[in-house]
């Protein structure tokens, strides 16, 4: 089975969460979490800083870019419809101007 690089890269930092996992982490505890709270054990490390981050588009940006493109349009004479979508393809935001045709 092929992955995709994104499934790969996936993969990979789930991989690496594992590995990186404190010793508390990768030993079931004796005595179950209540034992284990009642000896004193730490709290959970944060995440490695190595791990990758994504970026989300907030809605309130791709409002704002699909009106300002609406605007930009509409001063032109055109009627048109403006969509911003995020990384994944998936719709954020459409405006449709009035009069707007319908592709």
């Amino acid at each position: 089975m092929r992955l995709s690089p994104l499934a790969r890269a996936a993969l990979a930092a789930a991989c690496a969460v594992a590995l990186a996992l404190p010793a508390w982490a990768q030993r079931p505890p004796a005595g179950g979490l209540a034992a284990e709270m009642a000896a004193g054990a730490a709290a959970p490390e944060p995440a490695p800083a190595r791990l990758p981050t994504e970026r989300v588009l907030p809605m309130a940006i791709a409002q704002e870019a699909a009106a300002a493109a609406v605007a930009a349009c509409s001063k032109g004479g055109h009627r048109v419809s403006a969509a911003v979508a995020d990384r994944a393809g998936n719709l954020r935001v459409l405006l449709r101007d009035d009069g707007a045709g319908p592709h």
